[in-house]
């Protein structure tokens, strides 16, 4: 869902510039903030359509494999992978923002998505990794369990922190740059 999602925020403005159809876009007459805003709603839009279909999934899996899960816990378990994956497609939005450039984009996101995962995963075995592990949207994640305990209220507003300051960077970034065209 983490791929998804970049690829998502790759292509809303880097990926646009990239194929040289931005000042198409940016020929309407909406605002470059609202145009960011709108391939971020899209970009929610889809990704919480993968996660219903994982939830659709998982219900009927459920009692299959007599997992016994609460379908409360299963969507919360959902909303967060959601938001994790947003993490990632807002930071390659933002990248895209500031840069416009898709390999760039594209290169940072991914790469702070595998060093993240690598550090939280690491992090059990390596204790000079156990500080920088709290600042991955992994740990956060794995903290709160939702699987099991439901949804974390301080870890979840943590995420929707990290998204909301992505999405103010990609508009901060694309409303200050030139487009290349």
């Amino acid at each position: 869902l983490a791929v998804f999602a970049i690829s998502l925020g790759t292509g809303a403005i880097a990926g646009e510039e990239d194929r040289r159809t931005m000042d198409l876009i940016l020929s309407v007459p909406l605002s470059r903030r609202r145009i960011v805003l709108e391939r971020f709603a899209a970009m929610v839009t889809l990704i919480l359509i993968v996660a219903v279909a994982i939830l659709v999934v998982m219900s009927v899996a459920n009692p299959m494999v007599d997992l016994n899960f609460s379908i409360a816990n299963m969507v919360a378990s959902n909303l967060e992978l959601a938001l994790l994956a947003l993490v990632f497609g807002s930071l390659a939005l933002a990248v895209g923002g500031v840069t416009g450039k898709r390999g760039i984009t594209i290169g940072v996101a991914a790469g702070v998505t595998v060093a993240t995962f690598f550090v939280n995963g690491l992090a059990q075995l390596v204790d000079w990794l156990e500080w920088p592990q709290k600042l991955t949207p992994f740990y956060w994640l794995q903290r709160a369990d939702p699987l099991n305990r439901g949804i974390s209220i301080e870890d979840t507003l943590i995420i929707v922190v990290v998204i909301s300051v992505f999405v103010t960077v990609a508009i901060w970034g694309f409303e200050r740059r030139d487009i290349s065209v």
